[in-house]
């Protein structure tokens, strides 16, 4: 007799509505976000190249001043629970999951910085080529997977 162990792990897929009508007034990103423009941007390597420098994370950045996808290009996004953290899960219209397949599969190993209301919220290492649907990873909290999510989606 063979003996199967199975771990369930239940995955709470949380609706972006209800982060955004329980915005805070004094909160400067939640509900704004989702009214301003999205955009993902390539950070570049050469401190040379022409581009846009940015502080994030106490780090500069120059990102180039063409945007790969915006706020148009998102179906849905929602925060992920991982253990110990939460990541967001994306997925974009097709004609977005075109322009990013061809964006990363010429970009794998560089940074993508994800901006909205002109400040950078995150800047992760595109990691591989993808599509429609990807991840962003990170050790993010709750509130910052929310708010993150919340931005990118209409």
């Amino acid at each position: 007799m063979k003996w199967f162990a199975c771990l369930l792990v239940p995955v709470f897929i949380f609706p972006l509505q209800v982060f955004a009508t329980d915005a805070p007034k004094d909160d400067p990103g939640l509900g704004r976000l989702l009214q301003t423009g999205l955009e993902l941007r390539l950070v570049l390597r050469d401190g040379d190249a022409p581009g846009k420098d940015f502080e994030f994370d106490g780090e500069k950045l120059r990102v180039d001043s063409r945007s790969v996808i915006d706020a148009k290009d998102v179906k849905t996004a929602f925060p992920l629970p991982e253990v110990g953290s939460f990541s967001i899960s994306v997925r974009l219209t097709e004609a977005g999951g075109r322009k990013m397949k061809a964006f990363t599969e010429k970009h794998v190993g560089e940074r993508l910085a994800i901006f909205a209301n002109g400040k950078i919220l995150s800047a992760p290492m595109i990691q591989g080529s993808f599509g429609r649907e990807f991840q962003i990873t990170g050790k993010f909290t709750l509130e910052e997977a929310e708010r993150l999510a919340a931005s990118l989606s209409r």
